[in-house]
């Protein structure tokens, strides 16, 4: 039996780029540094990225994220909240 994707054409595509998908622990930073929430970077485009986190109602509406392996920290802005996801963009994407 193969599985078949299922798709919803009605909701259209918003995104500007196309999405890379990953898998990587992140961290979201607030507060001059002194606060952080741990995240899981779910999807990655040149302008933005979706976050998973336990609980994202403390999350600011706008933050750093710190991805792994020592890339540079991006300033976000929130754009979207779905329970414990969040869509953000990147402040500095072109």
């Amino acid at each position: 039996m193969q599985a078949q994707m299922i798709t919803d054409s009605s909701e259209p595509d918003r995104r500007s780029a196309r999405r890379n998908r990953t898998l990587k622990g992140g961290r979201i930073i607030f507060n001059a540094g002194f606060s952080a929430f741990e995240c899981t970077v779910r999807d990655i485009t040149p302008g933005g990225a979706k976050l998973r986190l336990g609980e994202a109602t403390g999350v600011p509406s706008h933050f750093e994220l710190e991805v792994e392996h020592g890339q540079p920290r991006r300033k976000c802005t929130v754009r979207w909240r779905a329970g414990s996801t969040l869509g953000v963009s990147f402040d500095d994407a072109d």
